[in-house]
């Protein structure tokens, strides 16, 4: 079936022209190593933790040396009337609204959906989708409602359970293994108490509850549901966690920030799971540290993220950065080049190499040297690229900041609160993410009145 609808698709861009950009202007897809633009700009998510320096900008000015490349970060919009500390990137929402069009964004793909509804980027041509793993491609344009497709996957950041194997050894536990229930994970958590420091800490809340599909919003009856078997099994597991956690906080401080990635990597924790990228304080990623674990000497290894005990058994949603460009590009030929060759063999290969997962469709052929520039080196590497079912995200997960500091919450909460958390945390759910529906609403119709 791939074989055939690549086929279609490479016989009907052969016939129309030798390329040709979403309005059916041509140009010369050959001509790839020459730009038109002095300078391109280009937004970038901070908020995934991927570097652009060495992700896009090293090989972008190798390649086009007589274009300026401008990098703006952006972060994802923060929690409903909060302002997390040292939020100093401006958020997304914002930049759409008043800043001057990039010519090419580079974002978390939970994002999509809101900018295909606020009719916020040009479609782009199926001919670069062709050397773009298939599935993935698929899954990018279901999003839009007619199936167009708005993005292409740049990458997929890994997530999985990482541990110490020294601090394993010394309490004499087996280490984890691929395919663990997060049952098991707390049983083996349970096993390797000692002192004050949790044996484990998590910071993918938001992928934990992608694996149950869980849904809290209902766009009929514009409800929040908060009684279903999904919701009370993920709470369940959070709420059995609470016992593990020392560090406690009360309501009045939830939003305080503390650093639970710094136990792990000190060598006083036992597991973490976790992405290799991600946000600085909301979704901190592994490599973010990897300076700090090579100074501490920590020995880790990688299993794959737990699952849930049910018949499903899935990973984690996909998180994903995507590459698109805006409507209002000025320069969009030149910025399809550029997306071309950021999807190129030559750049994913390179980008795997430092931990990023190539989309692309002979990604196999460069999968044993993923994460070989990195602490991954020498790693159970392939725990992070097994493939299989996964979960899927609902509308909510843009809110990516409020999804992982209420579910934070149930694990951290100090033990007075614990019969009544996970009403607490559904009553800080239900306000926050009501208002910003709202806001959300708002801001497509806003969108679309200026385009």
């Amino acid at each position: 079936m791939k074989g055939i609808y690549h086929l279609i698709i490479f016989l009907s861009a052969f016939l129309l022209l030798s390329a040709c950009d979403t309005k059916g202007e041509k140009f010369d897809l050959d001509d790839d190593d020459k730009l038109v633009a002095e300078q391109l700009v280009i937004w970038w998510d901070e908020g995934t933790g991927v570097p652009h320096k060495s992700f896009a900008e090293e090989s972008l000015s190798n390649k086009f040396p007589n274009t300026t490349f401008r990098f703006t970060h952006f972060r994802a919009p923060p929690p409903h009337g909060l302002l997390p500390v040292g939020y100093s990137s401006p958020n997304l929402l914002e930049m759409m609204r008043s800043e001057p069009s990039p010519d090419l964004i580079v974002f978390d793909t939970r994002f999509l959906s809101l900018m295909i509804e606020a009719d916020y980027l040009e479609p782009i041509s199926d001919t670069y989708g062709l050397e773009m793993d298939y599935d993935i491609v698929t899954e990018v344009r279901s999003v839009a409602p007619d199936f167009v497709l708005y993005a292409l996957p740049f990458g997929r950041i890994a997530e999985g359970l990482f541990y110490n194997k020294t601090y394993f050894d010394m309490m004499n536990v087996p280490y984890p293994r691929d395919g663990m229930t997060w049952d098991e994970v707390i049983e083996l958590a349970k096993a390797l108490k000692r002192g004050k420091e949790s044996p484990i800490y998590i910071k993918s809340y938001d992928s934990m509850a992608s694996q149950l599909s869980l849904r809290w919003y209902d766009p009929e009856t514009e409800q929040m549901n908060f009684e279903s078997d999904e919701w009370k099994e993920l709470t369940r597991i959070l709420v059995e966690m609470n016992d593990l956690v020392e560090y406690r906080v009360t309501f009045a401080d939830i939003n305080s920030i503390r650093d639970l990635f710094l136990p792990f990597v000190k060598g006083e924790s036992a597991m973490v799971v976790s992405p290799l990228f991600g946000h600085q304080s909301q979704k901190i990623g592994l490599l973010h540290y990897e300076s700090s674990l090579m100074f501490w000497g920590v020995d880790l290894d990688i299993a794959s993220f737990p699952v849930f005990d049910n018949e499903y058994r899935l990973r984690p949603a996909d998180y994903m950065l995507g590459i698109g460009i805006p409507k209002k590009s000025a320069n969009k030929e030149d910025a399809l080049k550029v997306l071309r060759h950021l999807l190129s063999h030559e750049v994913q290969s390179e980008n795997s190499r430092k931990g990023l997962i190539s989309m692309r469709a002979d990604a196999d052929m460069f999968a044993d040297e993923f994460g070989s520039s990195t602490i991954l080196a020498g790693k159970s590497v392939k725990s992070l690229l097994s493939g299989g079912p996964k979960g899927e995200r609902d509308q909510v997960y843009e809110f990516i900041n409020t999804i992982n500091t209420s579910l934070e919450s149930m694990v951290t909460m100090d033990d007075i609160w614990r019969d009544t958390v996970v009403e607490k945390v559904q009553g800080i759910l239900r306000e926050r993410i009501m208002n910003m529906l709202s806001d959300r609403k708002l801001f497509i119709e806003e969108m679309r009145e200026k385009l």
